[in-house]
């Protein structure tokens, strides 16, 4: 379904990309290679907040920012945390969202989509992050994020020498499925922590971040 280039992993059809960068991906090179867009960032801090994307909207604290604008490529960017993107063609509509561990334990996906006209043709893309292998917490972050699923989830947690290993991805897609049903999720397995592609924040505290971004392109005339 993506496709692999030179600054990321990419899939568009005649409505939309969705993009996931690579670690030597930069804004400049974004806006070099997609000149038609214009491209809107947030300042993330691991809240649950949404907002409706302005322009100059990287001075607002946010984790999430959706638009029913075209050709505004709305930016996330992440280290390890899971870049998820959204999209309903019947609502004209696209939607980002950084989620840590943080921002899945308070449904920071499920507030976006409250946010959203309803709609049975919603996509949603989950993009390159740490995966359960590598993804290490204690007890007490264990039972927030098993909590914050409503529901029992095989294989969700494991536990290794008294920590235990937790399937972010996993407890995202329940939360989905148990509120928005006919949303159609797309998974993704490649691992920030082990792929030398991409930044990561567990493997060696880089500041640097993964930049994607999803837009909804203009029809041509």
């Amino acid at each position: 379904m993506f496709v692999e280039t030179q600054w990321g992993y990419m899939y568009q059809d005649l409505k939309h990309i969705v993009f996931f960068g690579k670690k030597d991906c930069s804004l400049e090179n974004l806006k070099s290679i997609f000149s038609d867009f214009q491209f809107r960032s947030i300042r993330q801090t691991h809240s649950k907040t949404v907002i409706v994307s302005v322009e100059n909207s990287e001075i607002v604290e946010a984790d999430a920012h959706y638009t029913n604008e075209f050709n505004v490529a709305l930016v996330i960017r992440t280290a390890d945390c899971l870049p998820i993107f959204i999209y309903s063609q019947q609502n004209n509509i696209v939607a980002a969202i950084h989620a840590g561990w943080r921002g899945v334990e308070n449904h920071i996906t499920l507030e976006t989509l409250k946010r959203l006209p309803s709609g049975n043709d919603y996509k949603i893309y989950i993009g390159p992050h740490i995966l359960q292998e590598n993804f290490e917490v204690k007890q007490d972050v264990k039972d927030l994020l098993l909590k914050s699923a409503k529901s029992a989830i095989s294989n969700v947690a494991t536990q290794k020498a008294g920590n235990y290993y937790i399937d972010l991805q996993k407890i995202v897609k329940t939360q989905i499925n148990q509120v928005f049903p006919q949303a159609q999720v797309y998974e993704n397995h490649l691992n920030t922590y082990k792929n030398p592609r991409f930044n990561s924040f567990r493997t060696d505290a880089t500041p640097q971040r993964n930049l994607s971004f999803v837009v909804q392109k203009m029809s041509p005339v």
